[in-house]
């Protein structure tokens, strides 16, 4: 019978190692600890077991948050509440963070308008998106003679992408490969500047600011490549 994969699944990383940080309850061995109670109140030396009764008979647990201090130090709490508020915090902090993928665009030396166009606003998009773009030009039998077709197409993907791009590694040959890394460029924050005002002949004219073109704007503006023989 096949088995679910669902009832074999392992348990979190992360609140695996939490709980192996601590000792609690029973699992505490040593004779003595010095006790903390839940409203954070040191109470002194105590016989472990007698810690341990303290505990339960407030509904919580016994926890070791120092163990290398003679007598160890406990400190009575929600344990299951302190793990479940520290995986909610992770997961909010995961949410919030933002990967970088390193997407990878294909040319090919002699790659046509049409497709080159193609390419090109899939590399935009992808940079616009936040994430890097690896660029390649496959060479295959005797187009490796012709290197420098290869060079012209990343060099023409440069000069579309100048303005949302930075090279983040130069062009380099591995074995019939030549590719670049391409990476987004941090959104500059521009603060509007206000509108200059010149009276004329009893005419008021205004400078209105240049807007930051969008990453659609940008697309549209990639030039056709005619074909070369």
């Amino acid at each position: 019978m096949r088995r679910r994969r669902g009832s074999s699944r392992k348990k979190d990383r992360n609140q695996v190692d939490v709980r192996s940080k601590f000792r609690v309850n029973n699992k505490i061995r040593v004779p003595q600890v010095m006790l903390i109670d839940e409203e954070r109140k040191p109470l002194g030396t105590l016989q472990t077991h007698v810690a341990l009764e303290r505990a339960q008979e407030a509904g919580l647990d016994l926890v070791e948050v120092s163990p290398n201090t003679s007598p160890p130090v406990c400190r009575i709490f929600d344990f299951g509440k302190f793990i479940y508020q520290r995986e909610k915090k992770l997961k909010e902090a995961k949410k919030h963070q933002k990967v970088t993928q390193l997407k990878e665009i294909k040319f090919r030396p002699y790659t046509d308008v049409h497709d080159y166009n193609f390419k090109v606003k899939h590399v935009i998009e992808f940079l616009g998106q936040g994430n890097k773009v690896k660029v390649t030009v496959r060479f295959k039998g005797q187009e490796m003679d012709n290197k420098d077709k290869g060079r012209t197409q990343i060099e023409k993907v440069i000069e579309a992408t100048k303005t949302i791009a930075k090279l983040d590694s130069p062009v380099k040959m591995e074995g019939r490969i030549m590719h670049i890394v391409l990476g987004p460029l941090s959104s500059p924050t521009h603060k509007p500047s206000t509108p200059k005002k010149t009276t004329e002949k009893n005419t008021i004219k205004q400078e209105v600011p240049a807007k930051n073109p969008s990453i659609q704007d940008l697309i549209k503006q990639v030039p056709p490549v005619a074909n070369k023989a």
